[in-house]
């Protein structure tokens, strides 16, 4: 990991020396803000842009449940853990609602039984 320096701006005015310290923190600080180094400016969220960390990155696992349900009827589905994006709910009349703090899963349409997908990601520590 590298380390954090603070650098002076009076000593990079012109006519200063370039000297080995400087070199080593113009190489090192860019990575030590990369990787959170102690003293190091922290990345701020304005600076992703939409879609930008992966999963790689913040360390996100994706889980999933799915079912059928009768006319008019619902399920409770337990989403476990903390640090949960809500989960996307899908299938042809289904709604998710939260009640209790827990997901709920309905079948909305006045027809037969229909299927259901629920798939939500939690930030693992």
């Amino acid at each position: 990991m590298a380390s954090w320096t603070n650098q002076s701006t009076s000593s990079l005015l012109p006519g200063e020396p370039w000297t080995s310290a400087k070199a080593l923190a113009a190489f090192e600080n860019p990575e030590a803000i990369a990787e959170g180094a102690a003293g190091a400016p922290k990345i701020q969220a304005e600076a992703l842009g939409a879609q930008e960390v992966n999963e790689p990155a913040i360390r996100i696992t994706q889980f999933s449940a799915s079912g059928s349900l009768a006319e008019s009827a619902s399920e409770t589905v337990t989403i476990a853990g903390n640090l949960v994006f809500f989960p996307r709910v899908s299938g042809n009349s289904i709604r998710g609602y939260m009640g209790d703090g827990q997901l709920i899963v309905a079948n909305t349409g006045s027809t037969s039984t229909q299927s259901y997908t629920v798939t939500w990601y939690r930030i693992v520590p």
